[in-house]
């Protein structure tokens, strides 16, 4: 009983030390402030957040445990990793108030001669993302990138809220999905994925069979209907030793019979944003479902181990990265 009061506390004041800092600080920051000193006070609640029971020592647990730093290491990657997120928020708010206009950053596409092949001829194809740094992402949604008809799969925002973890996720996410309608235009179209919505699987692939038609969905979504039944499996992933992913990616992928490409944007060390592709998969039939969806999560989770503070999701205490042999 103890201890199920010490965490609800815990998980409350990191949730109102979050939410505070987002609407009271970051927020405005973004509004006013010059672009160094709003990511500079999203580094100062990082800071904040490190010293607190969670996220702070939850967070550097599972650096020192999947990555096998020193503590010193370990502690400043789980307060990189910590401000993430609120330096994301931070970018993209200052996007949505034309501050950032991300169509003038130098913006580098390693890897993308399969996929300039498949824009060029208006090939219909599926792109496969992580839950990776926003900021990176948002290049995604340019012209230049997405040319045709783009369709973003993903969660929907709750049209109501039921904690205060909830009302933190719904603030962030809403000004994701701001931001990118912003950038692509009212042509981008939200599919949403979700107990409560039925299966888009059929409507999607419907439109993925029209040239110059793109569809961008995260294959690292959190997933909790198991079973090939339900169109899931498990495998290890990113430290932990078994974590359920769906495999609505490959199975779209082959209704639609359109290749699927893996995309890991990163902010490069002087601030590019890199799109590094994968090679465009092709989901043979239902047995093919699997092996695509383990091709594609395994070099996710390479990128993750490369780029750890620049991944949003925990990344588990059950196995330590490799970092010799990636």
């Amino acid at each position: 009983m103890m201890k199920s009061a010490i965490r609800w506390i815990t998980a409350t004041l990191e949730d109102l030390v979050r939410i505070a800092a987002m609407r009271g600080l970051l927020l405005p920051a973004a509004r006013v402030l010059p672009r160094s000193s709003g990511l500079a006070l999203a580094d100062a609640v990082s800071w904040l957040l490190l010293i607190l029971p969670r996220p702070g020592l939850g967070a550097y647990r599972d650096t020192i445990n999947s990555f096998g730093r020193s503590p010193m290491e370990s502690l400043l990657l789980a307060r990189r990793w910590l401000a993430r997120p609120l330096r994301d928020f931070v970018m993209l708010n200052r996007i949505l108030r034309d501050r950032e206009d991300p169509s003038a950053w130098t913006v580098r596409e390693e890897n993308a001669v399969a996929v300039d092949r498949l824009r060029a001829t208006g090939t219909p194809f599926m792109v496969a993302v992580g839950h990776v740094s926003r900021e990176s992402m948002v290049t995604m949604y340019l012209r230049t990138i997405a040319p045709g008809s783009l369709i973003h799969v993903g969660a929907p925002i709750p049209a109501s809220v039921a904690s205060l973890n909830e009302r933190r996720t719904r603030i962030h996410y809403r000004a994701s999905l701001d931001c990118v309608t912003k950038l692509y235009g009212p042509e981008l179209q939200f599919v949403y994925v979700s107990p409560e919505h039925p299966s888009p699987a059929l409507p999607i692939a419907k439109k993925l069979r029209k040239p110059g038609s793109t569809v961008y969905i995260h294959i690292d979504a959190p997933w909790s209907w198991r079973g090939a039944e339900r169109g899931s499996f498990e495998r290890p992933f990113a430290g932990s030793r078994l974590r359920v992913f769906s495999l609505g990616a490959a199975r779209l992928a082959r209704l639609a019979k359109c290749p699927i490409v893996l995309c890991l944007p990163r902010i490069a060390g002087d601030g590019t944003m890199v799109l590094e592709w994968g090679e465009p998969l092709t989901v043979l039939d239902e047995a093919s479902d699997i092996p695509v969806m383990n091709s594609l999560l395994d070099r996710l989770e390479t990128a993750v181990g490369t780029h750890p503070d620049q991944y949003l999701l925990p990344f588990g205490r059950d196995r330590r990265w490799n970092a010799t042999l990636q």
